[in-house]
């Protein structure tokens, strides 16, 4: 076969490659990633949402305060270090429900979702002070475990899994009306008195504390 031939079948291989990728996504199915150490299969991304973490890039995240996330051979942001804040700096967010997949590695592992802070300018308080966490903590009292607004408002029950699997923590934000979902789960309703916009971003809260992330996705609701 001609060089020229070799050539023409490659690139409509290629082509035929990305059509299919793409036409994976826009039919819901998963589709391998890659991240460092090799493929990463992903859940599917359902339908209205977007990816703010897809496994590999952390180009528009940035770090406030100490520690860090770490990239995961799985695609995964693992804790380390803190108490920071490694939060989305492309864009604040008004309304939305925002889905998170976590998993602890113990009952005591400490981290927590934040929502509508304004820009911290490298203090990991200023989320705190000004926005609200959705603690990630099972060991916690009511107003400091897994699902609850914190100090704010308790969380009715912690249906996580087992330590090392992963759970999805769904968070709806519409106003001041706060919905918090573990696994399929409603464990807090909250009426708000904060921002109605602003950033997101995930908490590494300490040197014990190991807390992984993944498919960090968000649907818009304006």
């Amino acid at each position: 076969m001609s060089k020229c031939k070799k050539l023409t079948i490659c690139a409509v291989c290629g082509a035929a490659v990305v059509l299919a990728a793409v036409a994976g996504w826009a039919m819901g199915r998963p589709v391998a990633r890659t991240a460092p150490g090799g493929p990463v299969d992903w859940p599917a991304l359902e339908k209205g949402f977007i990816l703010l973490y897809d496994g590999r890039d952390t180009s528009r995240w940035k770090q406030a305060g100490p520690g860090r996330f770490v990239q995961q051979p799985d695609g995964s942001l693992l804790s380390e270090g803190g108490m920071g804040l490694f939060w989305y700096a492309e864009r604040p967010f008004k309304d939305f429900i925002l889905r998170v997949d976590w998993k602890a590695e113990k009952a005591e592992s400490n981290s927590g979702i934040f929502v509508r802070f304004p820009d911290p300018q490298n203090d990991p308080w200023k989320p705190v002070n000004e926005g609200y966490e959705i603690q990630i903590q099972d060991a916690g009292g009511p107003k400091h475990r897994t699902g609850a607004v914190y100090s704010f408002s308790e969380s009715y029950s912690v249906p996580t899994k087992p330590y090392g699997q992963w759970n999805t923590m769904e968070i709806e934000v519409v106003g001041q009306r706060y919905l918090v979902r573990v696994n399929g789960t409603l464990v807090t309703r909250f009426t708000g008195s904060r921002a109605t916009e602003g950033y997101i971003g995930l908490q590494n809260h300490g040197g014990g504390d190991r807390v992984w992330f993944r498919n960090i996705r968000i649907r818009p609701l304006n």
